[in-house]
Order: C-alpha cells, then sequence, then structure tokens
C-alpha cells in the first residue's frame, strides 16, 4: 500500500490535484472533512461538529476521530493499494493512520500558497469578499489547529515529505512524489506519469 498524504491551507488546490491524480493513477480518494461531516450527521448529535468532536475525545481519547477515519477508510479503500488522503491539518492525524495501516511507502505533500493566491482563491470558492485583516485571522485559526506543525514537520522531514509553494494557479511545479517506487510527476497544470 502507497499513501500520499495531501495537505496545505484552505483554497490551495489540493482537491484539484487529488482528482487529477486520483484520475490518471488509479489512486482511491478519501477527504477526511466530508467523511467527519458525513459521520457527524449520522450519529443525529444536536451539538455542532466542534462540539460533537470535542465530546467524542474527551470520552475515547484525542484520537478517536482519526480511528473512525481509520476504520471508515479500511472499508471503503476496496482492492487499490494507491490511496490519497486529504483534509489532516495535525500531523498526529497523519502518523495515527500511517501506523494504523502500515503502508509500504507514504508520503506528505504539503501545498502552500503565497497570501494573495489564497485569499482570492478563498474568495471565488466562498463566492464572498474578505478583507485582508479576516482572511489574517482565518489562516491564524488554521495554524491554531495544528496547521503549523504539520508544516514544520513537512520542511524538517525531506525523506517522506514534499513541501510545494505556489505563486500563481499558472504554476507548473513538478515533485516526485515516492522516490524508490513508480515516480508521479504532479503539475499545477495536470499530472504526468513517467
Amino acid at each position: 500500500m502507497k499513501i500520499l498524504f495531501l495537505t496545505g491551507p484552505h483554497a490551495v488546490g489540493k482537491s484539484y490535484f487529488m482528482q487529477q491524480l486520483a484520475a490518471t493513477n488509479n489512486f482511491f480518494q478519501f477527504d477526511t472533512g466530508p467523511e467527519m461531516r458525513r459521520m457527524h450527521k449520522e450519529s443525529l448529535s444536536e451539538k455542532n461538529i466542534g462540539e460533537w468532536v470535542d465530546e467524542l475525545e474527551k470520552a475515547y481519547g484525542p484520537l478517536v476521530t482519526c480511528d473512525m477515519l481509520c476504520k471508515v477508510l479500511e472499508s471503503r479503500k476496496r482492492d487499490t493499494d494507491n490511496i490519497i488522503v486529504t483534509g489532516f491539518r495535525q500531523i498526529e492525524g497523519i502518523e495515527y493512520m500511517i501506523n494504523y495501516f502500515q503502508p509500504e511507502n507514504y508520503q506528505i505533500l504539503y501545498i502552500d500558497g503565497i497570501f494573495e493566491l489564497l485569499k482570492n482563491n478563498f474568495m471565488l470558492r466562498e463566492n464572498k469578499n474578505i478583507s485582508d485583516e479576516d482572511f489574517i485571522k482565518y489562516l491564524l485559526s488554521e495554524e491554531e489547529w495544528g496547521l503549523s506543525n504539520l508544516k514544520e514537520y513537512v520542511l524538517n522531514n525531506p525523506s517522506n515529505c514534499r513541501y510545494i509553494k505556489k505563486q500563481s494557479n499558472n504554476d507548473e511545479i513538478t515533485t516526485d512524489i515516492f522516490k524508490n517506487n513508480k515516480v508521479l510527476k504532479l503539475n499545477f497544470k495536470g499530472v504526468q506519469n513517467d
């Protein structure tokens, strides 16, 4: 099994990459955000999702939602050995999944972007205007969730991690994903196989 963990701030283009890689390389896509929202809805809890997660973690431990996500992925991945996981904002969640599945190879790809790119993409996606100050607060809230620690981990562990910073949505940056296996080249305008 090979797992690619795709992470980075909101509106940087992770979903686009996940879809392109899955379409051209037979990767199974697993996005933790929609899965958490689905589980929350199925729980019939009257609490909002944040309160629901807090309640679960108090009752069963801080990584209970990671365990739940791993079990869902295990039941859905079918026969494929190539998996793309996106949505984790904390290194602890990624490490939990690595320990759970014990993949033969994994990579963490952190896609970042300059402030203007992230803000413009965010406004397009959300269909609303936002001030620089409010967007800075939004980015800081992502850091508080653990994204800054995850970025630091990626920068300090080059053997299984890659960091890319986009300047625009038209960037044509490529990177090797799995070193010792089939090499995938990511390109911001599409995906190529070598």
